[in-house]
């Protein structure tokens, strides 16, 4: 599997654009109360999978990352006890699976894969080469390189093993305060983008006359850049709250 890269089966891909579509209708509808006008805020639902497709991509990484740094508790214990990297390894998937029960975790599949390699004759830093490169993390993809010139020109991989895992536990705490830090500001964020939604929805049931203006000839005009700029904020707020270490 490439990790880099998520590919949502066309199940999937119609849900998730369904759903943006009818609730983009739902806004266009409430700043221009006009069909036509509606259809056309519809038009970025198409980027929709996209978009969603790269939040799973996201979500799948960051879980492997935390896999990965279990795998490297298990392995350096291993090496500590005197065991060889290939056998370390091999032992790591039976301790994985207590882990991580599921059939389908994601670390477990690739220890059976690389054992297996390993098994045939492929040595154990190629099959984690091609592990790393396949899974887009940069902390496995270093791991992998470290690894390499360890068993090439002799290295303690004991130390080289405990010191990935800590840095990739010290790199996660990190993403979880600066999460815990931003969480307030987003809730914020999603509050201030529903809200004109809100108040113009309230205004219209409560006040059509007074509205209506808005919603016919160049009141329209004024809508839709108010509907641009709310979204361009939303936008901007989640870029500034999307911090990654």
């Amino acid at each position: 599997m490439d990790y880099r890269v998520y590919r949502p089966d066309w199940r999937e891909t119609a849900l998730v654009a369904a759903a943006s579509c009818a609730l983009l209708f739902a806004v266009g509808y409430v700043f221009f109360q006009h069909a036509v006008w509606s259809a056309v805020a519809m038009v970025p639902g198409i980027w929709s999978p996209a978009l969603y497709a790269r939040f799973r991509r996201n979500r799948r990484l960051a879980e492997l990352t935390l896999q990965f740094q279990q795998l490297l508790h298990i392995v350096s214990s291993s090496l500590a006890a005197g065991r060889s990297v290939e056998s370390a390894f091999r032992d790591a998937v039976g301790d994985l699976r207590l882990m991580y029960p599921h059939p389908h975790a994601m670390i477990v599949r690739e220890m059976e894969a690389l054992n297996h390699k390993v098994h045939n004759g492929v040595p154990v830093e190629k099959a984690l080469a091609d592990f790393s490169a396949r899974s887009g993390v940069e902390d496995i993809r270093d791991f992998a390189e470290v690894l390499a010139v360890c068993k090439r020109q002799g290295g303690n991989a004991v130390d080289i093993a405990r010191k990935a895992a800590h840095l990739i536990h010290e790199k996660l705490e990190l993403q979880r305060e600066i999460e815990t830090m931003t969480a307030q500001k987003k809730w914020e964020s999603r509050v201030l983008a529903i809200s004109p939604l809100a108040l113009i929805a309230f205004l219209s049931s409560a006040s059509g006359d007074y509205m209506a203006p808005l919603f016919q000839g160049t009141g329209r005009l004024f809508m839709l850049a108010a509907l641009a700029v709310i979204a361009a904020c939303a936008f901007w707020c989640v870029k500034l709250t999307d911090i990654r270490v």
